[in-house]
């Protein structure tokens, strides 16, 4: 009898790998291990990055001024003092015989203190900033020209971790205050400027932006249009009409006019329209009035497109109509 023997084996087959590349390692490192980094700086959030007040300053109600100051670190860092102020200013100067005239004036000055050390009992002091909204009724004063001092002498700090630390504030403004402006002769402007205030050797973390208020007219004002009629060198008259006492910037004004000449065949070649804006400015004691075109427009085929050419004896002049645009 005959036995047979079956025997197997195993060969092994070299694979080439590809090397890794950086981009591809860098995507195998699990997200959790990724970092951003964070500049250290300060930071702000406004609610409404524009106020606004409708109506007069006489019968507007305000606004309230709402955001975050936030204070990003790129490592721990201690925080002797952090505040921020709230400014506006109104600046005046024109020359008037030869002699400079100009005056600067605050109309409105608030100041929160989120971390002031130097009014800590211990040394080393860690603020949730979370909690800081409950703080900041304590810390900030609510007159319309509040001020702080800060002992410079204090060695007391505030440890924050590094990261992102937000403080939340708000402000009632009162709809009294002038609105945002840049004209030739002035200016008003409001500035929120934040100051963090780190050890003595390195230098403050800062931050400045403007804050612009703007005034809308009340929805009643164009309940009625604009309407007048004059008279020119005895030769006629003239009616002229527009819908709306206010419009935005951008839009233009429809207006329509009459003209009844007194005299027969009386021609009108052309008709200029203008809007003159007027400014008035006082300083020290002193106004001055500042004028300039803001938008013009020439109808120079007034005549020609509306005289009429039939008359009769009787007729004293042609009346006739147009509506321009500006």
């Amino acid at each position: 009898m005959s036995h047979s023997t079956a025997s197997s084996s195993t060969e092994t087959i070299p694979q080439i790998v590809s090397p890794i590349t950086a981009h591809q390692l860098n995507n195998a490192i699990p997200q959790k291990l990724k970092f951003n980094k964070i500049r250290t700086c300060l930071e702000l959030k406004l609610v409404e990055p524009v106020i606004f007040f409708r109506g007069k300053p006489e019968e507007a109600v305000g606004c309230v001024l709402r955001g975050d100051l936030i204070l990003n670190l790129a490592k721990d860092t201690n925080i002797r003092k952090l505040e921020m102020k709230f400014v506006g200013k109104t600046k005046t100067h024109w020359r008037e015989d030869k002699k400079s005239i100009s005056e600067e004036r605050e109309i409105i000055s608030h100041t929160w203190e989120f971390i002031n050390s130097s009014k800590k009992s211990n040394h080393n002091n860690t603020i949730n900033p979370f909690r800081i909204k409950s703080l900041t009724n304590k810390f900030s004063n609510s007159s319309l020209n509040s001020s702080s001092t800060y002992n410079s002498s204090s060695s007391y700090k505030t440890s924050l971790s590094s990261g992102s630390h937000t403080y939340p504030f708000e402000l009632f403004l009162p709809g009294s205050l002038p609105e945002s402006a840049k004209t030739e002769l002035g200016t008003v402007t409001y500035y929120l400027k934040a100051k963090a205030y780190r050890s003595r050797l390195s230098p403050k973390i800062r931050l400045s932006q403007e804050v612009e208020i703007l005034r809308t007219l009340p929805d009643h004002i164009n309940s009625q249009g604009i309407g007048f009629s004059r008279e020119f060198d005895n030769l006629l008259s003239y009616e002229i009409n527009i819908p709306k006492k206010a419009y935005p910037l951008g839009q233009k004004i429809p207006i329509d006019m009459k003209i009844s000449p007194y005299i027969k065949k009386l021609k009108v070649t052309g008709v200029r329209i203008q809007v003159i804006e007027k400014t008035t400015y006082t300083s020290c004691g002193q106004k001055v009035t500042d004028s300039r075109e803001v938008a013009r427009q020439n109808l120079e085929t007034f005549g020609k497109s509306r005289l009429m050419d039939d008359e009769e004896d009787g007729d004293i002049g042609n009346v006739f109509y147009q509506q321009a645009w500006i």
